[in-house]
Order: structure tokens, then C-alpha cells, then sequence
């Protein structure tokens, strides 16, 4: 995934931290979260669907009640939720 043109460079190197279950804050979920909810107050201001963001902002969400309370953890950390969703045993870690 990380050799495909819609991956942009600043997130190769998120998905070998993901590969390694690696997901410490480099941009807080918490934070991500956050501007997902404020695009979707204005879209909703404005009688705009944003349903792929709507989506986006359950998975986040999804992500910082399972890690749970005090945890900080990166944006990256929804593919480990995703992961069980989709009910994919993870890799193991790399050395």
C-alpha cells in the first residue's frame, strides 16, 4: 500500500509504525476526531451529506472508547480498530 500514488509520503511512514503496533500520539486521534466533528457541524449548517466523514468520525470515536479513558494515542490507531472489525488476526510485531 505504502508504493501507491494516493498514499502521500507523510503517511508511509505511519503504516510501518501501524505494521510494527506502533500507534504513539504523533497527531492525537483525540485531535482528529475533533476536526471531523467540526467539519460535520458545518456541513450540517449548510445541508451538506458527508457520509464518508461521517464514517470517518465513528471509526475515531469507536477507536478512543476501546483504547480507553487517559490513553493518547495516534490517528493511525483506527487500522487496529479496523483490523477487528474486519476480524484480521494483526501480524506480528517486527523486531
Amino acid at each position: 500500500m505504502a508504493k501507491l500514488a494516493v498514499v502521500s509520503p507523510a503517511h508511509v511512514g505511519k503504516l510501518q509504525r501501524a505494521k510494527d503496533h506502533d500507534y504513539s500520539a504523533q497527531f492525537p486521534i483525540r485531535l482528529t476526531n475533533k476536526d471531523f466533528r467540526l467539519i460535520l457541524e458545518k456541513a450540517a449548517e449548510v445541508h451538506v451529506s458527508m457520509p464518508v466523514t461521517e464514517s470517518a468520525f465513528e471509526m475515531n470515536t469507536m477507536n478512543i472508547v476501546e483504547s480507553g479513558a487517559g490513553t493518547e494515542e495516534d490517528f493511525s490507531a483506527v487500522i487496529r480498530t479496523m483490523e477487528g472489525l474486519a476480524q484480521l488476526q494483526p501480524e506480528p510485531r517486527t523486531a
